[in-house]
């Protein structure tokens, strides 16, 4: 038999490290039960009250959720941003209501190509697929292939260490800003690849973001390794279940699929016994 004020120690302490792992506090001093009310602070200074239920649930600070929510929707940059960004490539924001700089937009590059990508996309440097391809084939033949290569090094902080230009699927030798040196194709420098230490370093940077959106939900992310969006991790919710899933579903709103469940089952209680309730009429 559990001791009642074992669990309840518990259950307080996993309260306070929701909170830390939150960036904020819990102000109570003490557990009673997961309907009563306790006070937080988030990591911005505002204090709230709520049920020790909705924390454990990944409920968390109302008036950040309502001001991220806010940003969103209004985000009044968001145009201007876009339609400069269209610009210093010589294309254009073709004319559509914005709808949010996270939406998809139609574009038309200098050459004529029309394709639609997110307004975020083009703002953080992508741009026309076709005219992309088309670059990469003449710098495969090029005969200033090695310039080419010394260029985008110095451009990234670091140094082509090559003498000679052999092709753009031969393998020549970088080092970057950091030290680190490495051999690759001449194609996968020229399509943007840099070096893979420091790729590693941001990916370490990768298992943080996780852990705060898993805190966000009440819950962790257990595993200790960033890869990528498509690598599966293993997480926990506030109830204890564990799975694995990507990065990408979990950004994408997803989250425990046993808690979906049981509230799919607790509505349908719910529902069937108030088919059985008095009617005032």
């Amino acid at each position: 038999m559990t001791c009642p004020a074992c669990e309840a120690e518990a259950k307080f302490a996993r309260l306070q490290q929701i909170a830390r792992q939150a960036g904020g506090e819990c102000l109570s001093t003490s557990y009673s039960n997961n309907s009563a009310m306790y006070r937080f602070r988030c990591r911005l200074g505002h204090e709230f009250e709520t049920h020790g239920l909705s924390v454990m649930a990944g409920t968390w600070c109302r008036r950040c959720a309502d001001f991220r929510r806010g940003e969103a929707s209004r985000d009044p940059e968001g145009p201007a941003r876009i339609q400069e960004a269209a610009r210093e490539r010589g294309g254009q924001w073709l004319p559509q209501p914005y709808t949010g700089i996270q939406d998809t937009y139609r574009f038309r590059c200098a050459e004529g190509h029309e394709w639609a990508t997110r307004g975020a996309d083009v703002v953080r440097g992508k741009w026309c697929r076709l005219c992309a391809h088309k670059a990469r084939g003449e710098a495969a033949v090029r005969k200033d292939g090695l310039d080419e290569l010394r260029r985008i090094a110095q451009e990234r902080g670091g140094q082509c260490l090559a003498h000679d230009y052999e092709g753009a699927q031969v393998r020549y030798r970088f080092r970057c800003a950091q030290g680190h040196e490495w051999e690759t194709t001449g194609a996968t420098v020229t399509q943007g690849a840099w070096c893979p230490d420091c790729a590693r370093d941001k990916h370490k940077l990768g298992i943080e973001a996780m852990r705060e959106m898993a805190a966000q939900r009440g819950g962790l992310c257990i595993s200790d390794t960033y890869v990528n969006s498509v690598t599966k991790l293993e997480w926990e919710c506030a109830r204890g279940h564990r799975w694995h899933t990507t990065p990408q579903a979990i950004r994408a709103g997803r989250w425990c699929v046993q808690c979906y469940y049981l509230s799919l089952i607790s509505l349908h209680e719910t529902r069937r016994k108030r088919r059985y309730e008095a009617v005032e009429v």
